[in-house]
């Protein structure tokens, strides 16, 4: 996998490194530290073929859009919230799996009766293009801002 230079910054004061920021193939921007920001691509789209089994969704992918293209259940795991990560599912297949969206256990979903780290279940018969869009709020936990089709996240 390439790296990609997007923008090399002014060296620090009295070090003589040059900060720097980079993107690999996949579009996630790296600080020269090592660090993972974020996607380039807001829309970038990750196809998910695992077959059952935990995703645990990198902090770095905030912005992506997941595709679920596997009729098994899929355990996803947020990261800890922070402000605007955002992350959206979408079914690419229809199928009848209990697809789960846990939180870390100190974060929870802002909706009713929900209590810390007690995830989302996604019943009912999905459907090709059923979703959920989820942004933290960097404090509590995740505000479920979208979602849409014929499946029910309880």
């Amino acid at each position: 996998m390439a790296t990609r230079w997007i923008n090399k910054g002014p060296t620090a004061e009295g070090t003589g490194n040059a900060h720097g920021f980079s993107a690999n193939d996949d579009g996630v921007i790296i600080h020269h530290n090592g660090e993972m920001f974020g996607t380039i691509n807001s829309e970038k789209i990750w196809p998910l073929s695992q077959t059952g089994g935990a995703r645990a969704i990198p902090p770095y992918a905030s912005g992506a859009n997941f595709i679920v293209k596997n009729v098994g259940a899929i355990a996803f795991t947020l990261p800890a919230t922070k402000l605007g990560y955002k992350f959206t599912i979408y079914m690419g297949v229809a199928s009848s799996g209990a697809h789960t969206i846990t939180p870390v256990s100190v974060d929870k979903f802002l909706v009713a009766g929900k209590a810390d780290g007690v995830a989302l279940t996604y019943g009912g018969t999905q459907a090709v293009g059923d979703s959920i869009t989820l942004v933290g709020d960097g404090v509590d936990g995740w505000l479920v801002v979208a979602k849409s089709g014929t499946g029910t996240w309880t």
